[in-house]
């Protein structure tokens, strides 16, 4: 089966200060790259980007049509800054402007830059690019720089060596016109696009989670009607069977589940655990971090229990004023156990000697009869305890009455109370569900999961 290809958005960077290549073979490979490109990819689209002069930048309409692209570069041909290349500034322009498209659109974006001298900015702005760089590469955007001119080598290779390897895209030198039409239009026919995005989705840097989390989304609520969740087909989620679990995308209005959004994320996201693509129109979504990791039944990061081995380190060890740690001996640890089981033996015998002793005890109200008793349950028995007077009426209340102070209470909550109830009641069954350790069988294809598996590996569909 042949992979879905993804639509691409290409930026022509044309930074030229000179006249080592002309304007009639610029439009010549223009023109040939993108007839093979809308061969191979109907969905594409095309833009300029340059410099005019007084360093005016200037970004042209997306495009498909080759006529257009050409005639916009007829016209500002002679109004073109000339003076000094403006590499680092341009690039980040470029990027700048896919960034945004990426945050709205699922596709493959790339800067194709046709340069003939190198930048002299300063190392500060090599620094800002190279950090945008690192941030976008994600997406995934990738970078090919084409560099026209005679010198075999350049002062700043290193740095259009860096950026194009961190973007997956290619460095190419051309002696001259000749050279670069073969190359300039190979990068349309031979250059095949991978997918970054493993399953469970590539690792971001930490450092790099804000900006994402600044461009994505958060997921809205939603009216209980708008239709069945996008991820498992149903109108209520079958994970916490609550109706008002029902958010939606704020980009396309699409339904999803909290529960199912969740558990699709955990799996299927940008490198980050609480940020996806929308199913439906490929925008960046978020969650609130906290509650994919809850819903997933898996610790936050930074929050993860204490670990058997440090209960041990710490029953080994005691604490002095001092502040300093010692280690127990063995003759007083089994010391400390006997007088543990001593403590233990005499409250047993209180409790038997209690138990055995019929009171008659008497309050304001009147006299309680001998004999009557409140057994609590204990871990290991039965404990009679004496019961106090007007006890055992409040303990006596049927289960409907309660539902009914239940109901009356709900009748005058407020729409923001209720919410926060039924967000409590979901939590409770979550951990309840969490905690059952049966055989679970996929609903979609019968296959047998595992207690901790919330993603079918055969069909991949929500677990629940």
């Amino acid at each position: 089966m042949t992979p879905t290809l993804l639509p691409e958005s290409i930026v022509f960077y044309l930074d030229l200060s000179t006249d080592i290549l002309s304007k009639k073979n610029l439009l010549k490979g223009i023109d040939q790259f993108i007839k093979d490109k809308l061969n191979k990819i109907p969905n594409c689209s095309f833009s300029c980007f340059y410099f005019l002069k007084e360093n005016t930048p200037f970004l042209s309409e997306e495009m498909s049509n080759i006529k257009e692209i050409k005639n916009q570069i007829n016209t500002d041909w002679k109004k073109r800054e000339i003076s000094q290349s403006n590499f680092e500034n341009g690039l980040f322009y470029c990027l700048s402007f896919l960034a945004q498209k990426a945050a709205q659109k699922a596709g493959n974006y790339r800067v194709i830059v046709i340069s003939d001298s190198p930048s002299q900015k300063s190392s500060e702005y090599a620094e800002a690019l190279m950090e945008l760089v690192e941030t976008v590469k994600n997406f995934p955007t990738f970078i090919d720089i084409i560099r026209i001119g005679g010198n075999e080598r350049y002062s700043d290779d290193v740095k259009l060596r860096i950026i194009s390897t961190l973007t997956s895209g290619g460095l190419f030198y051309a002696q001259n016109e000749k050279e670069f039409l073969s190359k300039f239009v190979a990068l349309a026919k031979n250059k095949t696009l991978p997918d970054l995005r493993a399953e469970g989705g590539q690792e971001i840097d930490k450092d790099k989670k804000l900006y994402y989390e600044n461009v994505a989304k958060l997921l809205t609520a939603a009216e209980p009607n708008l239709g069945p969740c996008l991820i498992c087909g149903k109108e209520i989620c079958e994970y916490c069977s609550l109706p008002e679990d029902k958010m939606s995308c704020p980009l396309c209005g699409k339904p999803y589940h909290e529960c199912c959004a969740a558990l699709y994320t955990w799996k299927k996201n940008i490198g980050l655990k609480n940020i996806f693509r929308c199913v439906n129109c490929g925008g960046l979504i978020k969650l609130d971090e906290h509650r994919v990791y809850e819903i997933n039944g898996e610790p936050y990061p930074g929050e993860e229990e204490t670990g058997g081995g440090m209960l041990e380190e710490l029953e080994e060890e005691t604490w002095n004023p001092e502040g300093e740690t010692t280690q127990v001996s063995s003759e007083s640890k089994a010391k400390t156990e006997e007088e543990k089981t001593m403590i233990k033996e005499e409250k047993t015998a209180e409790q038997e000697a209690s138990s055995t002793k019929v009171s008659e005890e008497t309050t304001e109200e009147g006299v309680i009869k001998k004999g009557k008793f409140k057994v609590k349950r204990g871990l290991f028995g039965f404990q009679p305890v004496g019961v106090a007077a007007g006890e055992t009426e409040k303990e006596e209340k049927s289960k409907e009455e309660k539902e009914e102070e239940s109901k009356s209470q709900e009748s005058t909550m407020t729409e923001e109370e209720k919410a926060a109830l039924a967000r409590k009641r979901l939590a409770e069954r979550r951990r309840k569900k969490q905690m059952r350790n049966g055989i679970r069988i996929c609903k979609v294809c019968s296959h047998q999961l595992k207690p901790n598996e919330r993603i079918c590996p055969n069909c991949g569909s929500p677990a629940f």
